[in-house]
């Protein structure tokens, strides 16, 4: 019997989990990689380019979130958890007026959401 050849959306969530595993170690360098090569199976699903962005967030590549979510969210653009990232990344590099922008896109989106309202006041108070 011959094998078959895994789905693109299997070598995906292969790769995800790979990447989940090793960023959830501690190896961040080695999760983004492995989250890359997910990314690059499915590139029009959502999660695969917020959880790569989770961990170039966490890795301090603050600019590269900016650079990855700033692309896709034209193509995302009800994805909450991408303004989220998008905010908390631009205000980690200094760029206060656009992360509250991004944190009301993602309250328009999420307008239950408390901890986003949160962020958002404590950004405003900040920024004064």
């Amino acid at each position: 019997m011959l094998a078959r050849e895994p789905t693109d959306a299997e070598n995906a969530r292969y790769r995800l989990a790979r990447g989940l595993a090793f960023a959830g170690r501690g190896d961040l360098p080695r999760g983004a990689e492995e989250m890359e090569q997910a990314l690059s199976f499915r590139p029009d699903e959502p999660r695969y380019h917020i959880e790569l962005a989770k961990v170039l967030y966490a890795s301090g590549r603050y600019a590269d979130v900016l650079e990855r979510l700033g692309a896709a969210e034209s193509r995302f653009p009800e994805e909450a958890d991408l303004y989220v990232l998008l905010a908390a990344s631009s205000e980690a590099i200094g760029m206060h007026s656009r992360a509250l922008d991004y944190y009301q896109r993602a309250i328009a989106l999420d307008p239950d959401n408390a901890a986003l309202r949160e962020a958002r006041d404590r950004l405003r108070v900040r920024s004064q």
